[in-house]
This record gives C-alpha cells, sequence and structure tokens, in this order.
C-alpha cells in the first residue's frame, strides 16, 4: 500500500474511532448531572449479571447490602458484592477544595468483569449506583430483556454545592403515585433534599378540620415517604405556612382548605379571604405549633423545617390592624423559630417579605415587604436560613443584590430558581462561587410540560459548572434531547414507583391534549 494511502486510512479510522467517541459521549450516557471525570471505553463490554463481582469500599457497614439489593432491583442480577476496606479518599482529584462535599465523593469503575465503588460515605455509594443506573443499557439483540451492560469506564465525582433541594408542592390534583416519582426523581440527579408543602391534604390527626377530608397525606404516608427518600440519600424537609397562605390553595383558586368547609374556625384567620394568619390569635399560634410539631414527627425528625413566610397581605381584622403589626409579626416569627429549633431543626423562610418593595435597590428582584414586616430582618436569629427566590432570566449584570445583602449580614442563604432556565445557570453558578445552597422549585408545573427543564438543569446546574455546561450542550444536539434524556430517566423511576404505569401517572405531565402541553 502506497505511503499515502496508508496514512489517509489510519486518519479514517482515527476519525471514525473519534467520531463513535463522541456520539457515546453526546447520544449515550447522558449523565444528569454530568460527572467530575469519566473514561469510556464503549467497544469492550461489561455485563450486569449473577456473575460479576461488585467491591464497594466504604466505611459505612449496610453500604454493601444496599448496593446488592439495588442491583437486584434496577438490573435483575444478583452479583456478588462484598464490602471491602477503603484506602485513601474518594476523588480525590474532583473538587479538592470542596471539603464540604467530601461525603457526597464517590468512584465509581467497571472492568475485566468487576464492578467497583469506592466512597467516603453512603451517600457517595448511593450516587455512584445512580450513575450506573444511568449508563447501563438493556443488551441488544433480544425480544425480552435478558439484563443490562455497561461499557468498560472510570467515573470520578463529587458535587460544588453542598445544599441541593427540589421543592414539590402536593396539590389535591397531584397524586401520592407523582409525588412519590418526583422523590424518586430527585434522589437519581442527586438533590439531597425535597422540601415538601402540602396544600390542604395533609391530614393532620391533631387538628383533621385543616385541609380536605379526603386528604391523601397521611401521618402514615409521610412516615413512609420519609423512609423511602432516606433510603434513596435524600431527606424530606417539611413545609407549613405560618403568616401568608394560610388558606394552602392558590388564589386564583377562591379555595380555603379549612373555612370552605369549617366556617367555626374563621377566628383563626384575617377576614379578607382568611389568607394570613391571625396573628393576634394566640389560639392560631398554638394550632401552628401543634401541626409543625405533628409534620416534623411524622417526616422523621429532619435537620430543616421551611415555616413559608412568604407574600402575605396587610392585616384586616380589629386586633391585627389596633396592634403595633412588627411587633406582632415578630413575636409570631421568633417563637415559631425557636419552636423548629426546640424540635431539633433549623428553621427556613423565604426571602421576599423581610425587604422593602419599591426599594430602588431591589429593582427586578421579589421584595414585598412593608415597614412592619422588614423590621423582623434585624432581630431575626441568625440560624434561620432564607430562601431567596427569583424566578426571572439572569440580570444584565450578573449581580444579587438580594442575596448579597442577606449573606452581608450574616445569614445562611440559598438562592431558589423557578423554570427559566437562564436564571437557573445564573443562580446556581453564583452559588458555587459563593458557597450557597440551591432550592430548585416547581410549583403548579410540577403536572406540566415545563417540569423537565427544572429537573434537569437545576440538578446539573447546582451539581457543578461542568454539570451545567454539559445540559447546554445536550440541549444543542437537537431541540427536544434534553426531554429524551429526563423522559428516559422519568420512565425508568417510574418502574420503581407502584402505580406509575397508569395513564394518568405514566409521563411527566396530566395529560397530552390540554393546556399542559399547549402547542408543543
Amino acid at each position: 500500500m502506497p505511503l499515502r494511502a496508508a496514512v489517509l486510512l489510519l486518519a479514517c479510522c482515527a476519525g471514525g474511532f473519534a467520531a463513535a467517541q463522541d456520539a457515546w459521549r453526546f447520544r449515550w450516557p447522558a449523565l444528569v448531572p454530568e460527572v467530575a471525570e469519566r473514561s469510556f471505553e464503549p467497544t469492550r463490554r461489561i455485563a450486569l449479571d449473577d456473575a460479576l463481582s461488585v467491591e464497594v469500599a466504604c466505611g459505612e457497614r449496610p453500604a454493601a447490602e444496599w448496593v446488592a439489593g439495588k442491583m437486584t432491583a434496577w438490573f435483575g442480577c444478583k452479583p456478588h458484592v462484598r464490602g471491602v476496606e477503603r484506602r485513601g479518599s474518594a476523588a480525590a482529584k474532583a473538587s479538592a477544595d470542596k471539603e464540604d462535599t467530601a461525603d457526597e465523593a464517590y468512584e465509581l469503575s467497571a472492568k475485566d468483569g468487576a464492578l467497583r465503588i469506592s466512597a467516603n460515605t453512603m451517600q457517595g455509594v448511593k450516587w455512584a449506583m445512580m450513575t450506573l443506573r444511568q449508563i447501563a443499557q438493556p443488551v441488544r439483540g433480544t425480544f425480552r430483556l435478558q439484563g443490562y451492560e455497561v461499557p468498560a469506564f472510570t467515573v470520578r465525582d463529587r458535587p460544588e454545592t453542598a445544599f441541593r433541594a427540589l421543592h414539590l408542592c402536593a396539590f389535591p390534583e397531584v397524586s401520592p403515585v407523582r409525588i412519590e416519582r418526583g422523590i424518586r426523581m430527585a434522589a437519581y440527579y442527586k438533590f439531597n433534599h425535597v422540601i415538601l408543602e402540602s396544600w390542604g391534604v395533609f391530614r393532620s390527626e391533631k387538628h383533621p378540620w385543616y385541609g380536605y377530608a379526603d386528604g391523601w397525606l397521611t401521618v402514615s404516608e409521610c412516615r413512609r415517604l420519609a423512609d423511602l427518600a432516606r433510603d434513596l440519600g435524600v431527606t424530606v424537609i417539611p413545609f407549613f405556612n405560618v403568616f401568608g397562605h394560610a388558606r394552602a390553595a392558590r388564589g386564583k383558586a377562591g379555595r380555603h382548605a379549612a373555612l370552605d368547609v369549617s366556617p367555626e374556625y374563621q377566628p383563626l384567620f384575617e377576614p379578607r379571604a382568611g389568607f394570613n394568619w391571625c396573628l393576634s390569635n394566640p389560639e392560631a399560634r398554638r394550632v401552628i405549633r401543634e401541626i409543625v410539631t405533628e409534620l416534623h414527627e411524622a417526616f422523621g425528625k429532619p435537620p430543616y423545617f421551611h415555616l413559608g413566610c412568604d407574600e402575605a397581605d396587610p392585616p384586616t381584622c380589629a386586633a391585627c390592624c389596633g396592634a403595633d403589626y412588627g411587633k406582632l409579626l415578630a413575636s409570631h416569627v421568633l417563637d415559631l423559630a425557636s419552636h423548629v429549633r426546640s424540635l431539633g431543626a433549623r428553621p427556613m423562610i423565604w426571602h421576599d417579605k423581610l425587604i422593602l418593595s419599591g426599594d430602588p435597590r431591589w429593582k427586578g428582584f421579589e421584595a414585598n415587604g412593608s415597614p412592619a414586616t422588614v423590621a423582623l430582618l434585624d432581630v431575626l436569629p441568625k440560624d434561620v436560613i432564607i430562601c431567596d427566590w427569583c424566578y426571572y432570566p439572569p440580570p444584565k449584570d450578573g449581580r444579587y443584590p438580594t442575596l448579597d445583602h442577606f449573606r452581608s449580614k450574616g445569614f445562611t442563604t440559598m438562592t431558589c430558581p423557578w423554570d427559566d432556565v437562564g436564571g437557573i445557570h445564573s443562580q446556581c453558578a453564583y452559588a458555587r462561587r459563593n458557597g450557597l445552597g440551591v432550592i430548585g422549585t416547581t410549583w403548579n408545573h410540577f403536572v406540566a410540560y415545563s417540569v423537565w427543564r427544572t429537573y434537569t438543569h437545576a440538578a446539573a446546574c447546582a451539581w457543578s459548572a461542568k454539570g451545567a455546561d454539559a445540559v447546554r450542550a445536550v440541549e444543542k444536539e437537537y431541540s427536544s434531547a434534553l426531554r429524551d434524556v429526563f423522559d428516559t430517566h422519568w420512565r425508568q423511576v417510574g418502574w420503581d414507583t407502584p402505580g406509575a404505569g397508569r395513564y394518568p401517572e405514566s409521563g411527566f405531565f396530566t395529560d397530552q391534549v390540554g393546556t399542559s402541553i399547549g402547542d408543543r
């Protein structure tokens, strides 16, 4: 063969191999969130079957047993799984400066018929298994599923943000199946917290009048969801509105979860629409304390509790209007924050009532405070976590003055995007640079088309800068590429969720002909 022809052939082969590698990287597996380091050999395949040897190097004893259970549940096999001594720190090369995320670091590799997981803690082991599931493919060329396989690969990974939460709303229109699937999906995308807010469906045993009689979130269901989430590496944080949003229903709906059927409890709420709790009524505070205690215990006594406190209306009852409302609010919130603290949890609240509406410093950001509510910030204990919600495109100058304001006051601060993709990327980048937490929110869109954007972008961007770049790259591949990735993952966790195969539960929005999908 002439030299020139040989060179061309080698170049073509090299180009073909590079193209194959490229296809493997961007078409499968599309990992959400993308890992810090990865190396794949697509031509070498390893079966996930009973003959597989699995080593789990972790300091926590249940790790190997947990992995064995998930190998059976997810891949239908019973490999030989054994715990081995861990040598050194997992994922030392990946973001080694982020010591606050060391407990989530892991290394994962498959080669020579063996799988190896190394992690500093059980949490890292769980994240490794989520990554493995996203990498695995069904064995090809068969009529029915015969098993799964992976390429030979090595992964090292750890997050760049320590606190990563997804906020889910349990509306009456949202089924328990969908909430369970939403929690499972949060774990699959490596959120380590889910904030669960009941909109009238919590069945309080202490105050059964507060909520709909057919509400499905019983105390036993709370316990089940908390246990399920914990097994997957997620802590469920209960949420109860203690100021505004006392109707536990969207304002546009004209509903009130208590007063529509129980008018005898009117004194506990402000007269105008019952939107606020009546802060001058000590009985209202007693009820709130008892429901907060009940929720905290039902969800397994987690280390956080969200008290809401956003978008409240001015007072309308004679007692509240005649009082110093700023002092009344401060007494109310401080007492409830102290109560949460006594339960062993840190209180969380929304930010918007703590900064003055109309103040030019907050132009373009949510500022709904009055002089009375803004005064609360000066007396708020520094262990209260402030959750700053911003649902818009990124500011042109890239600054987030509200986040800077709360940080400068010494508060632990979370940035909370919704479904604006640019906003998610910008806010998460700010969080990564400044050591903040991230809370992705879904609200009523949890049953609408845009939910896939919230999950994928919030998970990837909160995890790492590389994760943020990767979801952008997948979206550029073709118009629905990232949605298809979510579709695949949502279906996988659906296989774990009893009832998810029924038509109303099967997709990631409630119908395919109607307002939730529009023209898409």
